[in-house]
């Protein structure tokens, strides 16, 4: 019973220390949940590229800024998986 009270003590403390960055967190989430046309450095033409949303809303909690990296690219369905991901630069 008292890893139960211990275990609820230290998530309320966690909540409490994290909480004030959820509202932020989720408006990064639905910032960046849908696909964006960028236009790749490489090739010089517009792209379909999904971000990772939940990693970016993850790192918003925990460092106060996201972290965008690609989920999804069309150049990766032409067997290009080598990109930099230069273009998601531009997103912020």
């Amino acid at each position: 019973m008292e890893w139960l009270v211990m275990g609820l003590i230290l998530f309320l403390v966690a909540f409490s220390i994290y909480y004030p960055q959820l509202p932020y967190a989720a408006s990064v989430y639905g910032r960046f949940r849908r696909p964006r046309r960028l236009v790749c450095p490489a090739t010089g033409e517009r792209v379909p590229v999904q971000i990772d949303a939940a990693r970016a809303a993850r790192k918003v909690i925990f460092s106060g800024a996201p972290e965008l990296r690609v989920k999804d690219c069309a150049r990766w369905w032409n067997g290009e998986k080598d990109c930099r991901r230069e273009c998601i630069g531009r997103l912020l």
